[in-house]
């Protein structure tokens, strides 16, 4: 596997940057996240026409009832121009939330990164790139981070109904919802 997750540097920076120095970073392996529940598919690339039906295969190997696929376009054009883009990375930029639902994603077009916690609370990174299936874990605390303003266009889809269901952890409720708690207790954090 080439996909390379790691642990986040906690150097100084804008957290778009990549966050991986060699003196203070060190490689995850897809082991490591499988003990985090988190999963990481390689996908053979193709022009896209197929990504949809692998997507749909693998959440219904994972007992996903309703498939149905959300693209959303985090892109300066499609988020409304810059101003707006900017104004939007700055309100979720870095904001810590809790996974109610399985998720499942697959980068269309561009890269960002999703930081995971592990069990002792430090950060994993992992690069969200074209080529791979994401499997996210009800319960997970993670963020999302948009490396740039170019075109970044994902596929996702959520357990149960479709929708945004993430719990922002500081809210009290986030550490006891079912699934935050289910997921500490399985992975033994």
């Amino acid at each position: 596997m080439t996909h390379l997750a790691y642990t986040y540097d906690n150097t100084p920076g804008a957290l778009h940057l990549p966050h991986n120095d060699p003196s203070a970073s060190k490689p995850v392996s897809k082991e490591d996240l499988a003990a985090l529940n988190i999963h990481v598919i390689q996908i053979p690339h193709s022009d896209g026409s197929d990504v949809e039906a692998k997507l749909k295969a693998v959440a219904g190997e994972r007992g996903f009832e309703n498939v149905d696929v959300e693209v959303l376009d985090l892109s300066v054009g499609g988020v409304g121009g810059k101003a707006e883009f900017e104004k939007k990375r700055k309100e979720t930029e870095g904001h810590e939330y809790v996974l109610s639902e399985e998720t499942i994603n697959v980068v269309l077009q561009g890269k960002a990164y999703a930081d995971f916690r592990d069990k002792s609370n430090g950060w994993i990174r992992i690069p969200l790139v074209p080529g791979y299936i994401y499997i996210w874990p009800p319960g997970a605390a993670r963020r999302a981070v948009h490396v740039d303003d170019s075109e970044f266009r994902v596929m996702r889809v959520v357990k149960g109904e479709p929708g945004w269901r993430g719990i922002e952890r500081s809210k009290a409720e986030a550490e006891k919802h079912p699934a935050r708690m289910a997921y500490v207790q399985s992975v033994g954090a």
